[in-house]
């Protein structure tokens, strides 16, 4: 329990609290009480105490400053920092070590600081700043240095390992009150962003944009940013290839604008993904765990780092990496939850540091996700600016004012195109397609995301009733497709794929899904697959469906299509869509349908409306123009 001295200490103002600190730790270790303490301090606060440095006093006062160094009329911050310049370029290094020891013995065994500093030996003082007597005497400086070093032992000594950790980080990167005197950071450079969960095949590498332009604008004072950048596709697409973006957060308000200008609310996930996406840089992460709201935890170590977890007032978490060594942040580490993936762990690695104006920043930014090693994100630096001039990144009015609109309800319908053949649309841009055979259903297609796969699988069930639905075709492994295989999984059906995505299916079913436990972490069961090699037919007397491997498709050369030889109806994924803009892989569309013997009356697709083979013919020669 608090003594009654430390009380009326704590309900003083801080100038007052800091002055009896600084008085308890130089007088109080040498017997005196604490009500003396408290004396001097109340004298300090007059301004009876020290009055030759009255005028020092009354011009910190007028600066707005409400803690002084007692002997200059400088501020305890600008005495600390005093400190460390002539700790670091004057004294020796055993000498440092020696004072440092002994500052700490003083702490633990009330051994005074001035036998620290008689072990100090200065053959030149650096300048002193405005603020400071200029014509101060050695004496005098030491008494300063003192001071400083006392109050830096007595916090560190207060600190807990993690902070501990965080002021050395702080150190590292250019100090605790440059790092919080920051205003803005503006990052510019270019690099790529790779096409996540699109690559051709499982194991092909990811295709790439190229960002040939990028700027993220940082006003750390009001937490605000924007991040601008060009990205243009380097593989073969069929909508635009070329796209600005123009993302930015206001708080918690946050934002798009076009390129015509005009703003749209982003909700969902986007604000606290772009509050992360702030933190996801050394010099923003470090000075957001100086504060103390942040709660810090976990401390351990991995491979020649520090790691300790971090939780901001606002709830997001992460984990920040710092080199044991060089004491700098090496990664910043957080968690993110994906339909396909369960729990993803995003990783942000920083190096190539420069110096800015008296801060490092990294120049180079690699990020990366933990299934099979993807890069997410590869930035490369070629301008770091710090507390230069920048526009208002204040949310505008109508963007504040705007409702952010909820996720439109899932919505599935089911529409009979054929004898036992039910096209499922409705909602979202992905459709399903059920097949009735004598005595099951079978579904072409999981897509998307667990509401809309879940939604789509209940439809099915109550299409014939009495027939159970037992399978679910899987056309290719894009992420887009696949958003719902762990709901199929967990819904007992057996998945119909290509033999060449039933290992990475297998990964995507195996993995944990806590941070947003999904139908297959709430109710486990086994991936259960048929594999097809070229084709494979599905046949009985009520329903014949022919399933082929596209062949040669630089989009997806493990896809899958439909063909119902009996109806004369086609189902496909991914190889046409009346949406697009152009048609890469059009002519290797049509050399599959000759190639298999197929032409249909009707194409009942998984993107786009329903069409006749002559429709589609037409609209990809219109693009060729």
């Amino acid at each position: 329990m608090r003594n009654p001295i430390e009380q009326r200490f704590r309900r003083h103002n801080p100038t007052v609290q800091a002055i009896a600190a600084l008085e308890g730790l130089f007088f109080n270790k040498r017997g005196l009480d604490g009500m003396r303490m408290l004396r001097r301090a109340d004298a300090f606060e007059r301004g009876d105490l020290f009055p030759q440095h009255a005028r020092q006093r009354k011009s910190a006062g007028a600066n707005g400053l409400t803690v002084h160094d007692y002997s200059t009329g400088a501020t305890l911050a600008e005495a600390t920092t005093e400190a460390r310049i002539v700790e670091r370029e004057v004294i020796p290094q055993n000498v440092k070590k020696r004072a440092s020891r002994i500052g700490v013995d003083y702490m633990s065994r009330a051994v005074h600081l001035n036998s620290c500093v008689r072990h100090m030996k200065f053959s030149l003082l650096p300048p002193k700043s405005d603020n400071l007597v200029h014509a101060m005497s050695v004496t005098t400086t030491l008494r300063n240095l003192s001071i400083a070093i006392a109050l830096s032992a007595a916090i560190v000594y207060a600190q807990t390992p993690e902070q501990k950790l965080i002021a050395s980080a702080a150190d590292a990167l250019g100090g605790k009150a440059r790092i919080q005197s920051i205003k803005t950071i503006v990052i510019e450079g270019g690099g790529s962003s790779p096409n996540m969960g699109q690559n051709p095949t499982p194991d092909a590498p990811l295709p790439l944009w190229k960002v040939t332009e990028f700027k993220r604008t940082l006003d750390l004072t009001n937490g605000r940013m924007r991040v601008e950048q060009h990205r243009v596709a380097q593989f073969p697409f069929a909508l635009a290839t070329d796209v600005r973006q123009n993302q930015s957060i206001d708080g918690d308000v946050a934002w798009n604008t076009n390129p015509d200008g005009k703003t749209q609310r982003a909700g969902g996930a986007a604000p606290e993904d772009r509050r992360i996406d702030m933190l996801d840089n050394p010099v923003v992460i470090i000075r957001a765990t100086l504060d103390p709201a942040v709660k810090l935890s976990n401390l351990r170590k991995r491979k020649g780092q520090q790691l300790v977890d971090l939780t901001t007032p606002q709830g997001d978490k992460l984990t920040l990496a710092i080199d044991a060594s060089t004491h700098l942040p090496t990664s910043v580490e957080w968690m993110t939850s994906s339909d396909n993936l369960g729990d993803i762990v995003n990783t942000t690695t920083f190096s190539d540091y420069e110096t800015v104006d008296g801060v490092k920043l990294p120049k180079h930014y690699l990020s990366k996700i933990d299934f099979r090693n993807w890069v997410s994100g590869d930035l490369q630096v070629s301008k770091n600016a710090v507390d230069g001039t920048i526009p208002d990144l204040a949310a505008p009015a109508a963007v504040k004012a705007a409702t952010v609109q909820p996720p439109p309800p899932t919505n599935v319908t089911a529409e009979s195109v054929g004898k036992g053949v039910w096209w499922l649309a409705g909602s979202g841009g992905h459709r399903s397609v059920v097949f009735e055979f004598d005595d099951h259903l079978t579904l072409f297609e999981a897509p998307a995301s667990e509401a809309r796969s879940k939604a789509v699988i209940d439809k099915a069930r109550t299409l014939v009733p009495g027939k159970p639905l037992t399978e679910v075709i899987v056309s290719h492994h894009h992420f887009d497709h696949t958003g719902g295989l762990r709901t199929a999984v967990a819904e007992g059906l057996t998945v119909i794929t290509e033999k060449g995505n039933e290992a990475f299916f297998k990964e995507m079913v195996a993995r944990k899904a806590t941070l947003h436990p999904d139908e297959l972490a709430r109710n486990p069961k086994p991936l259960k697959v048929k594999l097809v090699d070229d084709e494979l037919v599905l046949k009985d007397k009520s329903q014949e469906v022919d399933l082929y491997h596209v062949k040669n498709n630089i989009h997806s050369p493990l896809l899958l299509m439909a063909w119902l030889p009996q109806q004369k109806i086609f189902v496909q994924g991914d190889l046409y869509d009346a949406a697009w803009t152009q048609h890469p892989w059009g002519d290797n569309y049509q050399e599959n349908l000759t190639l298999r013997h197929i032409d249909f009356d009707k194409d009942v697709p998984i993107h786009g409306r329903i069409q006749t083979r002559a429709e589609e013919l037409a609209a990809i020669a219109a693009t060729k123009k």
